[in-house]
């Protein structure tokens, strides 16, 4: 009862008689009660009579389902408004998945009087050092500051400069507000942005409250302190503050990379573009799709009325796209017509991966084509599934890995190759659908390493960690042959253009080739300045290798000696290089640019 004392007498003081009065929490998954939100908060905030509460940063501990759900059920005991900003951290893998089951919306948005409150949360996308402002939370937001005469409040995680990569956009329409203030975890704002800016550093020993009131033209923020003291009071006058603009980071696309087409889709992605008897295929986070030609016009467009985040596939003629409220869809590829959906009493979470069927079960309802095409995917509760692509019929259910399954799956011999979150590899007949191997001997801090590529070569599986580590895993046996030396986090994997060597981009920018037979480390070579930590693509063409960097540039490596920046995206995020006809390449990122072009 000590803290909630202190916590009533500074209210006492300050929250009487005001015009609007909140709590901001902040990282409230360090409270060191049992319970997350507890009694004494509940008590406190319905006692004093608190317009609106604010959750901040990281708001459960893992981000698992019950503990949104125990959170759910404690909030709504409150007397008002609360709005919720979840941390990165518990909304990557499957948290973002289970916050939504709950609460859904990212952003918030409400009015009191002649002030307006808003709150966006950031995204982190391929591992990135940096979280990102999606193009739809941008336009939602600009759409939110369309009133002048109003006085805004936004709130946001962390630090809008160090933490975010685009936080320029948010800004845009700052000059045009009757007054603007921020309030974050950060106290530096209000002379780099030279608006008005509250907030505080994050305090990693316990949760952090923060009363506050508005009155008239000034904002009081004051601070709870672990040893139960307060901070003195942040006193803001609200006014109209010039923005410092911010020149973006990056360079433009080279001069002498020829451009066919780019197209801005103003939306997120995160399924990878496919390419498919001429036609290019994009599919949107928010459900649409859209079927390009090699100069970019459009041919066709669908709705798939949910999230898009698997990357489809294409064959015999029919386009599969799978959704995250788990439906699988069958599309005519020529025209988009729906020919049939299946629905799943779960999420499809993995890429979808097309086999040739070669198992001997019959299926009740009669096929009318000749192919044994067949449809493999994953869900959120770790279930593996393989059905006829003609008439959606199952041929087989594995629910063995029990996990979270979310990196693309590989299809060799006859064998399915997929990753849970929790780091076990799976292996599965793809006839019968058993399990002919589990392998989970990795390091506890490399669980993950189904965040990032699995490649198999010559009967190997190898796979790398964000510890640092590169595995050799027999294909048929499921034994590690070897483990590498410790590097630096390791983010993607390739092969060499002979395909005798394995390549390794790890965070500290370099590029470290291997052994395939032992992994021994036989050369180095630095490709940029800095550090990328960012999922990155590794490719090559000739005798070059290419690779992509979290700075969205791709660099030229030639005889593993010299690099060359030779494409650009303007600081956006590479989500994937796809190579087409004639040595040209389609460059999609994480904020819906899509470009094809020549790169040498």
């Amino acid at each position: 009862m000590k803290k909630l004392t202190f916590i009533l007498l500074f209210c006492s003081g300050i929250l009487f008689a005001q015009e609007v009065k909140f709590v901001w929490i902040s990282h409230l998954s360090n409270n060191s009660e049992k319970e997350t939100f507890s009694d004494s908060l509940v008590n406190y905030i319905n006692k004093n009579k608190i317009d609106f509460v604010v959750l901040t940063d990281q708001v459960t501990k893992t981000g698992s389902l019950q503990e949104f759900e125990d959170l759910q059920t404690k909030l709504d005991e409150l007397q008002c408004k609360y709005f919720l900003l979840p941390g990165i951290d518990e909304l990557k893998n499957n948290g973002l998945l289970n916050y939504r089951r709950v609460w859904y919306d990212l952003n918030f948005s409400f009015q009191i009087k002649d002030k307006k409150f808003l709150g966006i949360s950031g995204e982190n996308f391929l591992n990135n050092e940096k979280n990102s402002f999606t193009p739809e939370t941008i336009d939602w937001l600009n759409e939110e500051l369309s009133d002048s005469t109003l006085n805004y409040f936004l709130f946001i995680n962390g630090d809008l400069i160090n933490d975010y990569n685009n936080y320029e956009k948010i800004l845009q329409n700052m000059n045009k507000l009757k007054s603007f203030t921020l309030i974050s975890g950060s106290t530096e704002l209000s002379n780099s942005l030279k608006i008005p800016a509250a907030g505080y550093r994050e305090n990693k020993n316990d949760y952090c409250l923060y009363p506050g009131q508005i009155e008239n033209d000034t904002l009081m923020l004051g601070m709870q302190l672990p040893d139960n003291t307060f901070e003195k009071n942040q006193i803001i006058t609200l006014q109209r503050s010039g923005y410092a603009k911010t020149s973006e980071r990056g360079s433009p696309i080279e001069e002498n990379n020829k451009v066919i087409f780019k197209k801005e889709f103003k939306s997120t992605l995160i399924a990878k573009p496919i390419f498919y008897d001429n036609k290019i295929f994009i599919c949107e986070r928010k459900g649409i799709i859209s079927a390009l030609d090699t100069l970019g016009n459009l041919i066709w467009d669908a709705d798939a009325y949910g999230d898009i985040v698997s990357t489809p596939v294409i064959a015999d003629g029919k386009l599969v796209v799978a959704t995250r409220q788990g439906d699988l869809i069958t599309m005519n590829a020529n025209t988009g017509e729906i020919l049939q959906t299946l629905g799943f009493d779960d999420a499809i979470t993995s890429d979808l991966l097309a086999i040739e069927y070669q198992g001997n079960k019959q299926l009740l309802i009669e096929k009318q084509e000749d192919s044994k095409t067949a449809i493999v995917l994953g869900t959120a509760s770790g279930k593996v599934f393989c059905y006829d692509l003609e008439t959606l019929q199952e041929y087989w259910i594995n629910k063995d890995p029990k996990n979270f399954i979310t990196s693309p799956m590989k299809f060799e011999d006859n064998r399915i190759v997929t990753i849970t979150s929790k780091g076990d590899i799976y292996c599965i007949d793809a006839k019968r659908g058993w399990t002919i191997w589990k392998w989970n001997e990795a390091e506890k801090k490399d669980k993950n390493i189904y965040e990032y590529k699995t490649l198999i070569h010559k009967q190997m599986i190898f796979v790398a960690s964000s510890s640092g580590y590169v595995y050799g895993i027999d294909l048929l046996l499921g034994k590690t042959n070897w483990r590498s030396d410790k590097f630096k986090p390791c983010n993607s994997i390739g092969l060499t253009s002979n395909k005798n060597l394995l390549l390794v981009k790890v965070s500290n920018v370099k590029l470290i080739k291997l052994s395939q037979k032992t992994g021994t480390n036989l050369n180095v070579l630095r490709y940029s300045n800095g550090e990328d930590n960012a999922h990155g693509v590794i490719f090559n063409e000739g005798e070059s290798t290419f690779i992509t960097s979290n700075t969205g540039d791709i660099f030229e490596i030639k005889d593993f000696k010299k690099t060359e920046k030779v494409f650009s995206t303007n600081n956006q995020l590479i989500l994937d290089v796809l190579p087409l006809d004639s040595k040209q390449y389609l460059i999609s990122t994480v904020e819906g640019q899509v470009t094809l072009t020549y790169l040498k």
